[in-house]
């Protein structure tokens, strides 16, 4: 009984938040709406519907997939108040605790389905395309933010560039791991994960000269006192003659 009347007031909160929408796509991968915004007095209804919305979900990768969608749902948030000219500083702070909150949220997820042994392949890529997709959005609604909300909407895209940068190692892993194929990515990312592995390569081996630099310096000492024990032996030797 609970479970259909949480299921009916879900569809019901759908319907009201489709209303003045404002679309995210991802090609491909999802395709969402901004629905009610943070500038209405019923966005509260929004938060409500993605709540049940996760608690009848019982699938937790599924669940990590809603996440991401409500994360974009979030940009599309921020978007739709960027074209109405009415992004105000607390509610871009709003969308942005939000926002973040549901990254980490996918992060958790993910390692905790690594954990329990699942594969999480086909996830990771999906984060990486979607986190580049926020990327862009929050670069093109800092252009059209007051001043005062410019610092949320930063903290936001620093927190997505390091989102992606944590998506395209663990796919750089995944890899290595044989569970992706490096063929079978797109260009820009196939680009970027081998730009990783030679990032990686490139300080392994400085890794490699600085303990040899270390060895050298090391050998260079041990020399330099053996050469001073000689020279003392040697000038003790020539005391000894001169006396």
């Amino acid at each position: 009984m609970k479970i259909k009347l949480l299921v009916s007031l879900a569809g019901f909160l759908l319907m009201i938040s489709s209303v003045s929408a404002r679309t995210f796509v991802v090609p491909h991968i999802l395709e969402v709406s901004s629905g009610i915004t943070p500038n209405s007095v019923f966005y509260f209804l929004d938060n409500w519907g993605e709540w049940i919305n996760l608690k009848i979900t019982f699938n937790q990768a599924k669940r990590a997939e809603k996440k991401l969608q409500y994360a974009g749902e979030r940009l599309a948030e921020l978007e739709a108040l960027g074209d109405m000219g009415d992004i105000k500083k607390e509610h871009a702070e709003k969308i942005k605790n939000k926002y973040e909150e549901l990254n980490a949220d996918v992060e958790n997820d993910i390692k905790d389905l690594k954990a329990k042994g699942q594969d999480v392949a086909e996830l990771i890529k999906k984060i990486e395309a979607i986190s580049v997709r926020q990327i862009a959005v929050l670069e093109e609604v800092l252009e059209k933010v007051p001043e005062q909300a410019k610092d949320a909407i930063e903290h936001a895209l620093e927190v997505s560039k390091r989102g992606h940068e944590r998506a395209i190692e663990a796919i750089e892993k995944e890899v290595e791991d044989g569970k992706i194929k490096l063929e079978d990515l797109g260009d820009d990312l196939r680009n970027e994960v081998k730009q990783k592995k030679g990032e990686k390569s490139l300080e392994l081996k400085e890794i490699e000269i600085d303990e040899e630099s270390g060895e050298i310096d090391e050998l260079n000492e041990e020399l330099g006192k053996n050469e001073l024990n000689d020279l003392g032996s040697d000038l003790d030797t020539l005391e000894k003659g001169i006396r």
